[in-house]
């Protein structure tokens, strides 16, 4: 095996730790301060290098394939905000490339519905709308490129259309038929991979699967990771570890970062999590890391890293 290559929304893009972002950031309190988001983080943490790539999962995870002299890159392609369409796109987009699927792993996170793609022509780009999946809140939608580095010309571009976007997401979307066509495009895509034996992990299925598909769906559910601490619920979805373990930048940060996305600790566990089930897997030769069973935070904080 020569790449691991990532899929997914934020949970798996590094979200949360937007380093390079130069929005203002707005404080715990509301109030909006003089730093940007990058610098504020900066404040905070001290690992290096400060990029979000670097504080994802398979950021840490690179960096212990590295510390083990095991010679695997970590391509991570995951895009904060977008989904299953993306995924989608984009793995297409490398079997039709030159790399060599067989030398490949491929790790997906999966998301839920409240995510859909255009291609905008006025942006020349892909731009998501995220909105609620609920029939009766057609207005509260939100388009980006890319979230948190978009720039005004960017922004002034597509929200110019958002009125139309709300119009598309009220006459357009009913979400028991949307369900139904997401997990049917994801039953297919497991279906692609697996006639193709393609070596795929799954990080996190979607946690709302349509009741007609679900016994389908399940049977890929042996391509799914564990993830916890040692003697503790293993969770087969590493952002509900991170979620009910509540291993969250917000906490990790005592609430100075108000932040809901998995923090650094949680992101090196999960690293390891990862590591430990490419060797139980036989994707790899190594020792299994031993994960600590508490981990406190205010030490955590002290010391940056663990």
């Amino acid at each position: 095996m020569k790449k691991i290559i990532t899929f997914g929304t934020s949970c798996t893009a590094g979200g949360g730790f937007e380093f390079e972002c130069s929005y203002t950031h707005i404080d715990s309190r509301g109030n909006i301060t003089r730093k940007t988001r990058g610098e504020f983080l900066r404040t905070i943490y001290s690992e290096k290098p400060y990029t979000q790539n670097n504080y994802s999962y398979p950021g840490q995870l690179q960096k212990l394939l590295n510390e083990k002299n095991i010679n695997i890159e970590v391509l991570n392609i995951s895009k904060q905000g977008y989904g299953n369409e993306r995924i989608y796109r984009k793995f297409y987009d490398l079997i039709i490339s030159d790399i060599d699927i067989n030398n490949c792993l491929f790790i997906f996170e999966f998301s839920d519905l409240s995510r859909k793609e255009f291609y905008h022509n006025p942006s020349k780009n892909h731009i998501i709308m995220n909105y609620l999946a609920d029939d009766n809140t057609s207005d509260d939608i939100s388009l980006a490129k890319s979230y948190f580095y978009d720039k005004n010309q960017d922004r002034k571009l597509y929200s110019k259309d958002t009125w139309l976007f709300q119009k598309y997401r009220d006459e357009f979307i009913e979400v028991d038929n949307e369900s139904k066509e997401f997990t049917r495009n994801l039953l297919l895509f497991f279906e692609y991979l697996s006639f193709n034996k393609i070596n795929f992990l799954i990080s996190s299925m979607p946690e709302l699967i349509h009741p007609d598909y679900y016994e389908e769906i399940m049977k890929y559910e042996t391509h799914c990771m564990e993830f916890g601490v040692d003697g503790g619920t293993k969770y087969k979805s590493f952002h509900r570890f991170q979620d009910l373990e509540k291993l969250t930048i917000a906490a990790e940060t005592s609430g100075g970062y108000g932040d809901m996305h998995g923090g650094l600790t949680s992101n090196k566990i999960i690293a390891k999590n990862v590591f430990n089930e490419l060797i139980v897997r036989k994707y790899i030769n190594s020792d299994i890391i031993k994960i600590p069973k508490k981990i406190n935070f205010r030490e955590v904080l002290k010391d940056q890293i663990m």
